[in-house]
């Protein structure tokens, strides 16, 4: 099966998964940040794995 979108589309969601992914970070580092030792624990391995 072959989907067919075209590029502005493609873009726009592209930039929507950026500032999902930015947004993520800044809940991660609060965690980190404020988070009990294993949401610590936790928010800063898949911060790792973001970056």
């Amino acid at each position: 099966m072959i989907i067919l979108v075209n590029q502005e589309t493609l873009f726009h969601s592209i930039k929507e998964i950026g500032a999902i992914i930015e947004n993520a970070e800044v809940i991660l580092q609060d965690v980190v940040a404020k988070g009990d030792a294993q949401q610590q624990f936790d928010a800063q391995q898949l911060l790792d794995n973001i970056s």
